[in-house]
């Protein structure tokens, strides 16, 4: 349930089985820290959102991954993804400029930074928004696994936007 999800905010977690569809209403969520095995039992989370300053894992259901890790059957519907930069900082930790690693907040619906081995099947995100700078993407935002697989996925009616207004002129060019 939405209560049990609330529970665990911010913690990391080996396994996670849902048994119903969750609504979280648009109250912001404070992503899980990892978890190793998620199933979603084919149900969907509704109305996820998500909105934090770049910490180095940032924003999405779960913060990142490590190790051998699946996620599986679910589904987000109606998911507000955001992660900024501390605009009080004038020259961010993760750098000030836009070349390649510099400039990150990561940002996607499942996850937002992945490492390790990385599996994510049957996951689907629809009718949503991703905002982050750099390394952003529907599921899963920066990629780092050294073996990453990924099937019978999508992402449907989605905005994914590459920009950070709380530091004027901070974003990535899209790269050819």
């Amino acid at each position: 349930s939405a209560y049990d999800l609330a529970y665990h905010q911010g913690k990391s977690l080996s396994a996670l089985t849902f048994k119903q569809s969750v609504d979280f209403g648009h109250h912001l969520f404070t992503p899980l820290k990892s978890v190793a095995t998620l199933d979603g039992g084919g149900f969907t989370l509704y109305n996820l959102a998500v909105n934090t300053i770049f910490d180095g894992q940032g924003s999405a259901f779960i913060q990142s991954t490590s190790g051998t890790t699946v996620h599986k059957n679910l589904a987000f519907e109606g998911a507000d993804i955001k992660c900024y930069h501390d605009a009080t900082i004038p020259n961010p930790a993760y750098g000030d400029t836009n070349d390649g690693n510099s400039g990150n907040a990561f940002a996607g619906t499942l996850v937002a930074r992945a490492s390790g081995t990385y599996t994510v099947e049957n996951v689907h995100a629809k009718s949503g928004s991703v905002y982050g700078v750099c390394k952003i993407g529907g599921l899963v935002g920066a990629n780092f696994a050294n073996n990453f697989t990924m099937t019978n996925s999508s992402v449907d009616g989605y905005s994914v936007s590459n920009y950070d207004p709380l530091v004027p002129n901070y974003y990535c060019v899209p790269q050819t």
